[in-house]
């Protein structure tokens, strides 16, 4: 019973550190690279189509761009999720799977060409949809606020007029990853005086604290 709870407790802290970095990288791709997102593919379908329709073949190709590479990260992430049995490797590798790839851009930054680095950020957004869901108990979208956003309005009404109160855990989870997304785009923009190199070397250090959390639940 207590390595259950562990394990949910290591999946909810890494969901809601998921959702946050998420949020700072859609920022910074926004704010220093071009101006597009890397999570949110249907706004990147509806530019393709401009673009396409505009003849604007380099901004084309940059949407395929971040097409593919959030394709490719949901892709490879389908292939690992429930191959793991045992919880603890399983969150080592997943959150991995997400951080490194961060930790890759910002070694080679000054040498990378920028569709590879849209590409990374567009695979490490797929990565963490398939691998980073769950609040608690409730299956969340660590950046697809969309969604979200039915959740959350669909459980007021429950909780409201329908007065199933069962429904307030679906949105606190729900409110809680699209605040955690929000708070991690403010959070770029209040340090993004610090540059487009420096600002990615702050989200490292915080990538870097569910490996710290991970192993202090792991020795509870």
């Amino acid at each position: 019973m207590r390595a259950v709870q562990s394990n949910r407790m290591r999946i909810t802290i890494v969901t809601c550190f998921s959702a946050f970095i998420l949020g700072f990288i859609n920022a910074h791709t926004l704010l220093f690279e071009v101006y597009a997102f890397v999570s949110p593919q249907t706004g990147n379908l509806v530019n393709m189509a401009v673009r396409l329709v505009q003849g604007d073949i380099e901004g084309l190709l940059l949407t395929f761009v971040i097409f593919g590479g959030f394709f490719v990260g949901c892709f490879i992430a389908t292939g690992f999720v429930g191959r793991i049995k045992k919880a603890k490797p399983e969150f080592y590798i997943q959150w991995s799977m997400f951080y490194v790839p961060l930790v890759f851009i910002l070694v080679f930054f000054y040498f990378m060409p920028l569709w590879v680095v849209i590409f990374i950020k567009s695979f490490i957004s797929g990565v963490a949809l398939c691998f980073f869901r769950r609040i608690g108990d409730i299956e969340t979208n660590n950046s697809i606020v969309t969604g979200n956003m039915r959740f959350i309005g669909g459980s007021l009404f429950d909780m409201f007029v329908r007065k199933d109160k069962g429904k307030r855990a679906v949105f606190i989870s729900y409110t809680a990853a699209t605040f955690l997304f929000f708070l991690g785009a403010v959070v770029l923009t209040l340090i993004s005086e610090l540059g487009r190199a420096d600002s990615l070397l702050v989200l490292l250090i915080i990538g870097a604290l569910p490996y710290l959390i991970g192993i202090k639940l792991a020795n509870d």
